[in-house]
């Protein structure tokens, strides 16, 4: 089936290194990673995958639910194993490409080596109604671009363009500006939040089998994690949590420190 193919790859690196698998968020690409390729090009076999609907073409028109994209993931992953003869990768997400690494490491782990997750944990439930209410002014209006994104898509991609600006995101590394055929997984995420019959497509309560690395940035008005995950994490051994100073898009505005975390996680292995 076509919603189960593979995603087009961006390969750079070493063949000869452990393969460095990153799925990256709203409202990015593959070009997210710049720096992390540029730290470890020359020891790893990176693969980079930009999500449907996120790049140049429109090859998402209705969007991808979670577990279609689950699904492409899962089948890139095992395309690369079976090309390189390998039986893992290491999987690194960021904000929504961290939400896919749990549910992809909760579909096949034994396809995953090391999970490495940034600013989105497995497990988030607000606490305090400013919280809830933080989330929802800017992930409803993404919700509200992709139900209009047909009948008026100008103002479905102002929309989305401003509530980028307004939340911060690094937006001089894009060819094109923020449109609303990005805006998919929030509306599949309110829709599982509000539709009974749709919750089980939605990430659970996350426990990884595998070792965990989880980075986040602490300058935020909110955090995308509980005390539960973080606590859970930090009682595991083969785990690690990093906080730095850094607004959500830590990849870029902490390379430095961000890659000196993931090699100390994944190459002391």
């Amino acid at each position: 089936m076509a919603d189960r193919a593979p995603l087009e790859l961006h390969r750079d690196g070493n063949a000869r290194g452990r393969t460095l698998f990153f799925v990256h968020g709203w409202p990015d690409d593959h070009r997210v990673w710049e720096p992390q390729i540029e730290a470890f090009v020359g020891r790893h076999h990176c693969v980079r995958v930009t999500l449907p609907g996120y790049g140049d073409e429109d090859d998402a028109p209705r969007g991808f639910d979670f577990p279609e994209l689950v699904d492409r993931l899962v089948a890139s992953i095992e395309a690369v194993c079976e090309e390189r003869g390998e039986e893992q990768v290491v999987l690194v997400g960021h904000d929504w490409g961290a939400y896919l690494a749990y549910l992809v490491e909760q579909r096949c782990p034994q396809r995953i080596e090391r999970l490495v997750t940034l600013d989105v944990g497995g497990h988030m439930r607000p606490t305090r109604l400013r919280d809830a209410a933080l989330i929802a002014a800017y992930q409803l209006p993404l919700v509200a671009t992709w139900l209009a994104r047909r009948a008026l898509p100008r103002v479905a991609n102002r929309v989305s363009h401003t509530v980028a600006s307004r939340v911060g995101a690094p937006l001089h590394h894009r060819a094109r500006p923020v449109d609303a055929r990005a805006s998919y997984p929030y509306f599949y995420l309110w829709r599982g939040l509000t539709v009974p019959a749709y919750r089980d497509r939605l990430l659970r309560r996350c426990e990884p089998r595998c070792p965990t690395l989880y980075l986040y940035g602490k300058r935020k008005p909110v955090m995308f994690h509980s005390p539960r995950w973080l606590a859970m994490l930090e009682q595991r051994p083969d785990c690690a949590v990093v906080a730095l100073d850094s607004d959500h898009w830590l990849t870029l505005s902490r390379p430095a420190e961000v890659n000196a975390a993931i090699a100390r996680f994944v190459e002391t292995a």
